[in-house]
């Protein structure tokens, strides 16, 4: 009864639906705000049984800040009692499966240049509607996570972009469960080191010519 995960490029995959899912229900039984939470992958991902900061007794926390090479992560979490596959499955004819739970999130880099936002990644998560199902009879488990893997193989040089992200995440194409999710990514402290470096050696330079 596994989560499935995968990466995916960019489809129609997340046109919005307009079929009346009713029990999408976005919820958190920690502090952690219900919807969608950006944080940092402890160690080398998710260890410890706690893969997102929803689950409970996990130390993971949320942050909005973040360096180039760090593994981000996002999750959202669903209120497992009200999910139901006879009003909760996405328009077949728009691509969603009738026999999985879906999640979909894509990451949008703001390009200062041209002013807007650009599409870097996406990702792409289900669960079988039967383990859902199956789930739904485990005594004391009132939520089901979802989450992005380490996203960064598959962006440029295999890091983040410096400067603001947006990951836009819909479950099954319904327009009432549509998240955004703001982050900034500075730089590594090591290359903020050697541009600092660079910055003094420049002045030494023109103190030097200047004499």
């Amino acid at each position: 009864m596994n989560i499935f995960l995968k990466s995916a490029l960019s489809v129609a995959a997340l046109c919005l639906s307009l079929s009346s899912q009713a029990a999408l229900i976005q919820t958190s039984q920690t502090g952690v705000a219900p919807g969608a939470v950006s944080y940092l992958a402890s160690g080398n991902g998710d260890v410890g049984g706690f893969p997102t900061p929803y689950s409970t007794g996990s130390t993971l926390l949320p942050q909005n800040l973040f360096s180039m090479n760090d593994d981000i992560r996002i999750a959202s979490r669903l209120d497992l009692a009200a999910l139901d596959r006879t009003t909760d499955n996405g328009d077949s004819g728009l691509g969603w499966d009738d026999g999985l739970l879906e999640w979909f999130t894509e990451f949008y880099h703001f390009n200062t240049t041209t002013n807007s936002w650009d599409l870097a990644t996406s990702w792409y998560a289900y669960i079988s509607w039967d383990d859902v199902e199956s789930l739904q009879t485990t005594p004391g488990l009132t939520g089901i996570d979802f989450w992005t893997g380490d996203v960064r193989s598959f962006l440029p040089d295999n890091s983040w972009l410096t400067g603001s992200w947006a990951a836009v995440s819909s479950f099954e194409g319904n327009n009432n469960t549509v998240t955004q999710v703001q982050f900034s990514v500075v730089p590594e402290p090591a290359s903020l080191a050697v541009f600092g470096l660079a910055l003094a050696g420049l002045g030494f330079s023109r103190r030097k010519t200047a004499k």
